[in-house]
């Protein structure tokens, strides 16, 4: 009798002994795993409650030529109708892998009874989830993948096999079907990637040559989305265009295009452009163009009479450069200051200061006005608002006398209930005299008052009277 670590694989723990079989008293062996060489071997009473039992042994996995049967724990020789026997891959017993009684195969294949990760050789071809030797007739085999597909679309098929592109037997494309030849009422054909394709028409950008649609024309002319050789456009057609399908004649330039040397519709002038002319220079007329040093994103070859934001010279730009200073009246950038705008600051030439600011003669810029000067000429301003407003007023309401020298008879007279004067005095008396008085200023009427009364309205506006 000696010491182990460990019983030997052929024997079973009774206790603290090593032996051959269990007792009658712990009939049922447990064998679990301990590493991948080695198992640990125990009499029980009873099997362990997650353990699979096969006749007198459990186990915590089935051994490799049974399966796992969860429903009841117990291990199988094969999984019962509707289960299919999933294998895991993983160390779980002495043996390198696990056999399971499943339900479904999860993201597996199903081989028969069986999930797999690939379908063997047998049974090459996927259907669903199943392996099968052949595709059935509802299905097409797509060679790729060799799976059995409802559809080959977006690929093309030929005899009920799927295909990336048509095999050179049958090279034209209709329906998604490969075909010898296209019918007559689709005589055209136009290159794809599954082959060329059996049309009505040439779709853009395709232009037609012949029967065929191709990506461009070469050397010949494009009229009407049709290679012609030609080389001249029919004189309907007074523009060409230089363009990937080759060079096309034209009805008109659009909206967003340049004609260059008359004829040419591009999208671009290469030297100038005055509307949608091309030209070599920009007119006396049109003497300006934009920089693009200092405008971005702007058409430096497009002609202006009047730059839209500064003039450097013959040059438009959004900002002068830093050596110069942007002129507030002229718009134009300038090294030193206009005599008409003085005032300088660190990119401009002001001609006035802000409503905040003093100018400073002897720093020859605009200084800030403390917050205090700011609230003092507001108030000034608005007081002398409100004195005119009251000048205004006061003129509204008028003093009305007769001139006391004119005879005895003369008399003061105000009348505030009437709107104007209205002369009440003795009508035959002549050489009389009116005076009106409005704030400062007194104004005399001279003449005959009766003259005036006797008038389609003897009343006397004092209109005059304003200041």
């Amino acid at each position: 009798m000696y010491c182990v670590e460990h019983c030997p694989n052929s024997t079973v723990i009774y206790g603290p002994f090593c032996s051959y079989e269990c007792p009658s008293d712990r009939s049922k062996t447990f064998i679990r795993s301990f590493n991948f060489y080695y198992n640990i071997s125990s009499c029980v009473e009873a099997c362990p409650e997650e353990s699979y039992r096969w006749g007198s042994y459990c186990y915590d996995q089935c051994p490799d030529h049974l399966v796992n049967y969860p429903l009841n724990n117990s291990c199988l020789h094969k999984c019962p109708e509707n289960y299919f026997r999933l294998r895991y891959n993983i160390r779980t017993n002495w043996y390198s892998h696990v056999y399971s009684c499943n339900a479904t195969c999860n993201k597996k294949i199903v081989n028969n009874t069986e999930c797999v990760d690939n379908c063997p050789s047998r049974y090459p071809l996927l259907l669903g989830q199943h392996c099968v030797s052949e595709c059935p007739a509802s299905h097409l085999l797509d060679q790729v993948s060799d799976r059995c597909l409802d559809t080959c679309i977006p690929n093309v098929k030929l005899n009920r096999t799927c295909y990336i592109k048509c095999p050179d037997s049958s090279p034209f494309v209709l329906n998604y079907t490969c075909v010898k030849e296209c019918p007559k009422t689709l005589n055209l054909t136009a290159p794809s990637p599954q082959g060329f394709t059996c049309e009505l028409e040439c779709k853009h950008p395709l232009v037609r040559d012949g029967n065929r649609c191709i990506v461009t024309c070469g050397q010949k002319l494009v009229v009407n989305n049709v290679c012609e050789n030609t080389t001249k456009c029919p004189n309907s057609f007074r523009f060409v265009e230089n363009s990937t399908r080759g060079q096309m004649c034209r009805k008109n330039c659009t909206e967003k295009e340049f004609i260059f040397e008359e004829v040419w519709c591009v999208n671009k002038c290469p030297n100038f452009a005055l509307g949608q002319r091309c030209l070599d220079h920009c007119p006396p007329s049109h003497p300006y163009t934009f920089n693009e040093k200092y405008a971005k994103e702007k058409d430096s070859t497009r002609c202006y009479s009047n730059c839209p934001s500064l003039t450097f010279g013959t040059l438009c730009v959004d900002s002068c450069p830093e050596s110069h200073r942007a002129v507030e009246s002229t718009r134009t950038c300038e090294k030193t200051c206009p005599a008409s705008d003085p005032i300088k600051t660190d990119s401009m030439c002001l001609q006035h200061c802000s409503i905040t600011e003093s100018f400073s003669k002897s720093e020859q810029k605009c200084i800030k006005m403390s917050p205090g000067l700011v609230a003092a000429i507001v108030v000034t301003c608005v007081i002398a608002v409100l004195s005119i407003i009251g000048v205004f007023f006061m003129c509204k309401t008028p003093t009305i006398s007769r001139n006391p020298s004119n005879g005895p008879d003369a008399a003061a007279m105000t009348d505030e209930s009437e709107e104007l004067f209205r002369h009440t005095g003795n009508k035959g008396r002549q050489n009389n005299s009116v005076k009106y008085e409005c704030a400062t200023s007194t104004i005399h009427f001279e003449g005959d008052l009766s003259q005036h009364e006797r008038g389609s309205d003897a009343d006397l506006e004092l209109n005059d009277c304003l200041v």
